[in-house]
């Protein structure tokens, strides 16, 4: 989760900095973008019930 909310972040700063040339706002922008879209994917994931720890140490279950 926490490198998936890395590389959102990187690419949301990117597009609103260097593609929309918002500058320092795009920056800022970018992050609260990044958060919103992390917090939507943990809460679904609890909504849905997804345990990433069985998903990717299967072979430890």
């Amino acid at each position: 989760m926490t490198i998936f909310g890395v590389i959102v972040n990187f690419v949301l700063n990117y597009v609103l900095v260097f593609h929309f040339k918002i500058g320092l706002a795009g920056i800022c922008l970018g992050t609260l973008g990044a958060s919103a879209i992390v917090c939507g994917v943990g809460y679904l994931m609890l909504l849905m019930d997804i345990n990433p720890v069985k998903i990717f140490n299967a072979s430890r279950y």
